[in-house]
């Protein structure tokens, strides 16, 4: 986005698809069989080709966090989807900007902050790397859940 010619907020926005074969549980095997003809929820989550915005490289300059809103809905309907999808460390200081600012949707009530892993392969790290490794937030790519 920009503002008086600057660029002051950005998003990379990967479309994708997944399909949904099986969820764990009883309530898993019943959500896949009831989203495919549920009018609102089959929009949002279709289990046999589930389409969305997959974002990454979030970030908004000071001042400016209230145009994130815009910015990703503005890119979700350019891309023909109704959902977008973000993996964040949970020490990304965006998500506090994010949280504040944009309108999350139904996505964030069903799974918000779900636990995840990062592996680092790094033979040859010393002890000092892998200490300033887990001091900073890692940055995740969309492109590793495709």
């Amino acid at each position: 986005m920009w503002h008086d010619g600057k660029i002051v907020a950005g998003v990379q926005s990967n479309p994708m698809r997944w399909a949904f074969r099986n969820l764990p549980g009883i309530s898993g095997k019943i959500l896949l069989k009831i989203l495919p003809y549920t009018p609102y929820l089959k929009r949002l989550i279709n289990p046999g080709e589930f389409k969305f915005s997959a974002f990454e490289g979030i970030f908004c300059k000071p001042g400016h966090e209230g145009i994130l809103n815009e910015l990703f809905e503005t890119v979700i309907a350019m891309q023909n989807n109704h959902t977008a999808l973000i993996w964040l460390d949970v020490q990304s200081p965006i998500i506090n900007v994010i949280r504040k600012y944009c309108k999350l949707g139904l996505m964030d009530k069903i799974n918000s902050n779900g636990a995840g892993e990062i592996v680092v392969r790094g033979k040859k790290l010393s002890e000092s790397d892998w200490i300033s490794l887990n001091s900073k937030p890692m940055y995740v790519s969309s492109f590793d859940f495709n």
